[in-house]
């Protein structure tokens, strides 16, 4: 879309043209993606407005979040083909990053993390200069902002056939998280759904080696309230978007984390990102 938009800024300033005004809804919905039945759109040779009526600003914001959702599941998508033995977790932070950017996006919405090998075991271990081994679990933790809204996901593969330690604590992980989305829905406390996720880590005793908050809401800024966690008795409302990332963190053996952006409804909860995870993916 925002190439869209370029094209039409370029031929307003070719004709010395100001602004335009879109109101037909198959235009407006090309140029923003906005597929409510009413509103109109204002482009400028710097800013895009969006006119419509209030009941359709959380439309239009949830779309937004989508988009940024979707643009770090197509990050993951082609990050994939790019790790290999002897890259650097620097090098896998800059490729992603280049592809964001390329696709529109702002900037990341915080210092990428690629942590892999006994790095995984650090939580919030920012891309280093370590290369990749065969064997290695590799941990990445990124997004972006695109129209004032962050993104946040987090993804673990392995770089060649993996122990059965590694399948064992992906598969604690991933039961972990998906406790936590089933348990999320209009009314629900956050720290409730801190303690559906913890409560499947510590089931296999692994309750100390999962040392942060269960995730946090997500929106202009990549950590906002609530924070989901046994302190935060929050009550989540319908609208709300936050993330479910539970992991475990062994040191001197390394880590796994799995992270989704989650809209709460009125009965439940929606994926916003979607890349695999389902399985741990072997590379």
């Amino acid at each position: 879309m925002k190439r869209r938009v370029d094209l039409l800024r370029d031929r307003l300033c070719q004709k010395e043209i100001d602004g335009l005004l879109v109101m037909k809804p198959e235009n407006r919905k090309y140029l923003s993606g906005f597929s409510g039945t009413a509103g109109s759109l204002v482009v400028t040779r710097e800013q895009l407005f969006l006119l419509t009526d209030f009941r359709y600003i959380e439309q239009a914001e949830h779309e937004c979040k989508q988009w940024q959702a979707r643009m770090a599941d197509e990050a993951f998508a082609h990050i994939l083909s790019f790790l290999k033995p002897g890259c650097t977790e620097v090098e896998i932070s800059l490729e992603m990053e280049y592809f964001m950017r390329r696709g529109g996006a702002k900037k990341i919405s915080f210092d990428t993390i690629v942590a892999s090998g006994v790095r995984g075991a650090m939580p919030h271990g920012v891309a280093s200069d370590k290369q990749l081994e065969i064997g290695d679990l590799v941990t990445m933790d990124f997004g972006c902002e695109f129209n004032n809204y962050c993104s946040d996901i987090t993804r673990t593969v392995c770089l060649g056939a993996p122990t059965e330690m590694q399948e064992r604590i992906y598969r604690i992980v991933l039961e972990a998280h998906d406790a936590g989305v089933h348990s999320i829905r209009q009314g629900v406390k956050a720290s409730d759904v801190d303690l559906a996720a913890r409560n499947v880590i510590e089931k296999y005793h692994f309750g100390k080696n999962f040392r942060h908050s269960t995730g946090h809401g997500v929106g202009l800024i990549v950590h906002e309230n609530p924070v989901i966690s046994a302190k935060d008795g929050t009550i989540l409302q319908a609208g709300m978007v936050i993330t479910v990332e539970p992991g475990v963190y062994l040191p001197g053996w390394g880590g796994v984390r799995i992270e989704d952006m989650v809209l709460v409804e009125e009965k439940g909860a929606r994926l916003l990102t979607n890349a695999p995870r389902d399985h741990l993916i072997v590379l």
